[in-house]
């Protein structure tokens, strides 16, 4: 596996995105993010879904952290989670993940963006 850190940060440690088809149309998103050290809020800010047509990537839709508290956890070192988007099958899609974490001192963000799946 390759592990690619835009920066190094003294609140996030690291973060991952990944996603896998579910059947119908399903696409499940897998969000991990580690943060250093016990974090006040860390999780998800927001979940920039793009789909592919013609060889073009293309903007979708977003799920917000500000909309989906699950996608926070709070006096914690990590938040793992999964999402679910409804996508057409035959089509590519790809997920940037953006990332969140914060506490006393101050908070940082970060993003990664998933390998493409093809929705089944």
């Amino acid at each position: 596996s390759v592990h690619i850190e835009e920066r190094a940060s003294k609140y996030l440690d690291g973060y991952s995105v990944g996603v896998d088809t579910r059947g119908n149309g399903t696409i499940a998103v897998a969000m991990n993010v580690d943060g250093i050290g016990i974090m006040d809020k860390i999780g998800v800010r927001e979940v920039e879904i793009w789909y592919k047509e013609n060889g073009v990537w293309k903007y979708k839709d977003s799920l917000y952290g500000a909309e989906h508290p699950e996608f926070y956890d709070y006096n914690s070192r990590d938040y793992m989670g999964t999402t679910y988007f409804q996508g057409t099958p035959g089509v590519t899609y790809q997920v940037v993940l953006r990332v969140y974490a914060e506490n006393s001192t101050g908070s940082d963000t970060g993003e990664v963006t998933s390998p493409e799946i093809v929705c089944k």
